[in-house]
């Protein structure tokens, strides 16, 4: 079945737009006391949410992110990406407990070296990311690094309906709710296409991370910001949502390649 979900309407165009600190503070406000596993909301989806950065050289700060000479990251103060950076700072969502991890296509479609932190109070990782594969239908891409994450998602097919609730995981540990506004499914020999759009405010950098049910199950990981449509008025996020069996077709080839020694190109 195909939803179709419109975001240019007659009265006006989108816009893409980002929603500031405060707007994914505020969307977190009815939820002060709701848990999930025992932490708030924000604890749960940070220690499933890792930095990213990719193209940044050794030594360069970049919106408060640094790879030091010794290949560790670093967190700063917040900043603006400075101009003419041909580098992305995003998010990855971490879905296996030996390191496999998805993110966003365009957070990786950059030349140089991919890096995620993923520290926590727990359990701090932080390791140079090999790329596994991009898809060439959607905005997804798969990530490996060779660390152990204490918390990961399970992987597994999901059936999220309009007007759900979602909470939306992002860099640097920030975190938004929101509503299920329409679910995109698509079908065809290559396999499934999925989209979600919601009403979570997202900001820059949260590209990459998870957005999950209200029961902590991930839906899919977000793709951009919000888009402004002119009527009726409000802010669309928009997350991709993975072909499941597919992606653990991947990484079962992933891991019988490295298993046997051979290489593991991108695929």
């Amino acid at each position: 079945m195909t939803s179709v979900f419109v975001l240019v309407l007659a009265s006006g165009c989108a816009a893409i737009i980002e929603s500031t600190l405060s707007e994914k503070v505020k969307s977190l406000e009815p939820f002060g006391t709701y848990s999930l596993q025992g932490k708030p909301i924000k604890q749960f989806l940070k220690e499933r949410t890792a930095a990213l950065m990719a193209g940044v050289p050794v030594g360069i700060e970049v919106a408060g992110l640094r790879v030091t000479k010794e290949g560790k990251v670093l967190q700063y103060s917040k900043q603006p990406m400075p101009k003419g950076t041909k580098s992305r700072v995003g998010s990855a969502t971490a879905i296996s407990e030996d390191g496999y991890f998805l993110t966003a296509r365009h957070n990786v479609e950059v030349k140089g070296e991919v890096w995620l932190d993923g520290k926590t109070n727990s359990d701090p990782y932080i390791g140079k990311a090999r790329l596994v594969w991009k898809s060439q239908r959607q905005d997804l891409a798969l990530l490996k690094i060779d660390a152990r994450p204490m918390h990961f998602f399970e992987l597994g097919a999901q059936s999220p309906k309009k007007d759900n609730q979602v909470f939306l995981g992002g860099l640097r540990g920030s975190a938004s709710a929101g509503k299920i506004i329409a679910v995109i499914e698509k079908a065809d020999d290559s396999g499934s296409l999925g989209e979600i759009h919601h009403t979570a405010p997202t900001m820059r950098g949260d590209s990459g991370g998870p957005l999950i049910s209200k029961g902590g199950h991930l839906l899919g990981i977000n793709s951009f910001g919000g888009v402004r449509i002119g009527w009726p008025s409000g802010v669309v996020t928009r997350t991709i949502v993975p072909d499941v069996t597919d992606l653990r077709s991947i990484i079962e080839e992933d891991r019988a390649r490295a298993s046997s020694g051979g290489d593991k190109p991108s695929r």
